[in-house]
């Protein structure tokens, strides 16, 4: 429920959004310390014998802008890590390098976090986003960034094979325009809707529902594309320990992109630009802030056929374009409805297009590029029971250990924030029911290191997500 980039001054991507793609070719203008370019994949790796390296692109020219985010496409197998900062130049003069994230698939990820306090006079990182301060209306025309990699075991590498950078300018006469190559015409005749299943938020884990519209959208657009996971899996995957939330815009496409596809952010420059992906068979993944009537007392853009009274800040999936009755609607999946069967919805296309720019016209577009896709691995584990019970709501609970196929303990605890007020929600407990093929139940996590079962979860199959990325399954309940 918040926000979400990539790289290098060659040609415009050829859909016409905006933002600077990147090849194997371009990765050779940059710095290589401890990294090498495949020869194999044209990919950054780490270098044969190195555990720790880093890149660092060559400084490049771009068009004024005063916000830009960051996305990466990029494979990290257990024990390896990267971390990615960016600078940017203003009326002459170089930011400090800024923090912009760390991320693994299967460890912590965490971003700049709100604010970040490493930001100087120039610029300053906030979640997902770099933005030039431009008290005076100033804008960047530059940046680089710096791409850090990690291994605990030398020739074990993690691979960036992907960067792309997203550009906004909100002052007038410099907006983003459309590089598009097919005919207006062509554009303003289509219509057509893609079958992306529709997934609800609310009907997921309640200790999170309200706040993972984003990695729910980006669980739809993963099954369009042929990875089926829960929606859980995919909110623990994107989990920002900084932010403490699941909708860092990179970290999305990030996830996305671990499982095999091309995903990036972008800020578009009109509808268009979503009707580009439509018309390839891609949905988009759109950043909307809305209320469901001007009864609602809130300053928001009206959507009449909202399901939910309002939101300030929100992702969907726009699955079509269709005309009816002498009007235009987008056809979205929006994951706030109350039920998988109201996800698909018909938003009257000024209304639509009005909450979508009241967020910057943000979206996450998703390709399928040929690359071998996959799934989250799922680790085997094993339910220890101990002696203590307790019961919650009349209903007696027992306490289970995860450990491995070693009996080695997994811990699952919630990870306390620093300021020791709350718990972070980083982790998920969901009873699976094989015989219906569907989620049972949840469970809710307690402090400490154990799970807390009733008597019939504990005989469903039991999966447990880490906020840290890591999955288990443990197949038939009770050890």
């Amino acid at each position: 429920m918040r926000k979400y980039v990539a790289f290098i001054a060659t040609a415009l991507l050829g859909c016409g959004l905006l933002g600077l793609s990147v090849t194997a070719a371009d990765f050779e203008g940059g710095e290589l310390f401890g990294t090498i370019i495949s020869d194999k994949t044209g990919y950054i790796d780490l270098a044969r014998d190195k555990t720790v390296g880093t890149y660092t692109s060559a400084e490049i020219s771009a068009t004024p802008f005063r916000y830009m985010v960051l996305s990466w496409n990029s494979d990290t197998p257990k024990g390896t890590m990267l971390r990615i900062e960016a600078k940017v130049r203003v009326n002459g003069r170089w930011s400090d390098w800024l923090f912009l994230g760390s991320w693994s698939t299967d460890g912590d990820k965490s971003s700049a976090g709100p604010l970040d306090m490493s930001g100087d006079d120039i610029a300053y990182a906030d979640v997902d986003t770099l933005t030039v301060r431009g008290d005076d209306g100033e804008t960047a025309d530059a940046y680089a960034y710096r791409l850090s990699l990690f291994s605990v075991e030398p020739g074990v590498t993690p691979s960036v094979r992907m960067i792309k950078t997203a550009f906004r300018n909100d002052l007038p006469g410099q907006e983003i325009q459309r590089q598009g190559d097919i005919p207006k015409e062509e554009l303003d005749a289509f219509t057509g809707t893609l079958d992306v299943k529709p997934l609800a938020q609310t009907t997921r884990d309640p200790q999170f529902a309200n706040v993972i519209c984003s990695p729910v959208s980006a669980a739809m657009v993963l099954d369009y594309h042929g990875v089926h996971i829960l929606p859980e899996m995919a909110a623990m995957g994107v989990f920002d320990r900084a932010y403490d939330g699941y909708g860092n815009w990179a970290f999305n496409a990030a996830f996305i992109g671990s499982c095999g596809l091309e995903s990036y952010v972008i800020y578009c420059a009109d509808f268009d630009d979503v009707k580009l992906e439509l018309m390839a068979g891609n949905p988009v993944i759109c950043s909307v802030k809305y209320k469901q009537s001007n009864k609602v007392t809130r300053n928001l853009p009206v959507i009449d056929a909202a399901p939910i009274e309002f939101t300030n800040g929100h992702l969907l999936v726009v699955v079509g374009y269709e005309r009816r009755d002498g009007k235009t609607y987008v056809v979205v999946n929006d994951p706030a409805a109350a039920t998988d069967g109201e996800v698909r919805r018909l938003y009257e296309e000024s209304q639509f297009i009005e909450a979508w720019e009241a967020t910057g016209r943000v979206a996450y577009i998703t390709h399928n590029t040929g690359i071998d896709l996959s799934e989250p691995l799922i680790t085997d584990a094993l339910l220890a029971p101990t002696s203590r019970t307790t019961e919650q709501d009349g209903v007696l609970l027992y306490e289970y250990m995860l450990t491995d196929t070693d009996k080695d303990v997994i811990s699952a605890a919630k990870a306390v924030s620093p300021d020791g007020e709350r718990i972070q929600t980083g982790v998920t407990i969901v009873a699976w029911d094989e015989a219906l093929g569907a989620v049972h139940s949840y469970a809710i996590p307690a402090e400490g290191p154990g799970l807390w079962l009733n008597a019939d979860q504990a005989g469903q199959t039991v999966y447990v997500f880490l906020g840290t990325g890591n999955y288990y399954r443990v197949s038939r309940g009770r050890e």
